[in-house]
């Protein structure tokens, strides 16, 4: 079984997946992990543009593409978002001002998102 400590107020206690899955539930949380790099693919008239791309054949479009390999600056952080409504878009990631809350780890973006 996962498990992990969550501060909730002065108290910590071990919480498990289950525990998380029922918060989740409870206050409509959505958590995306940030993948340490993004994979793009362009069009070859690009290459020049991104001079470490990779060309490749691409059978269903019939021409060459490259892909192209970047890091993200917030790779390996987490953001966590609550659905205030039944709609199957989440748009609301935690915000201070206009910029996302990106978090180190789940525990920190759970114990934001509830209190």
């Amino acid at each position: 079984m996962y498990q992990f400590d969550l501060l909730l107020g002065k108290e910590a206690r071990t919480m498990d997946i289950t525990k998380l899955t029922e918060l989740m539930i409870e206050h409509g949380l959505v958590i995306r992990a940030i993948p340490h790099e993004t994979i793009g693919i362009c069009e070859e008239r690009h290459k020049e543009k991104y001079p470490d791309s990779v060309l490749f054949y691409d059978k269903k479009r019939k021409c060459n593409m490259i892909r192209v390999t970047s890091k993200n600056n917030q790779g390996g952080k987490f953001v966590i978002g609550k659905m205030s409504d039944q709609s199957t878009i989440v748009n609301n990631w935690n915000k201070v001002g206009k910029s996302v809350i990106f978090y180190n780890t789940i525990e920190e973006a759970v114990q934001d998102a509830i209190k």
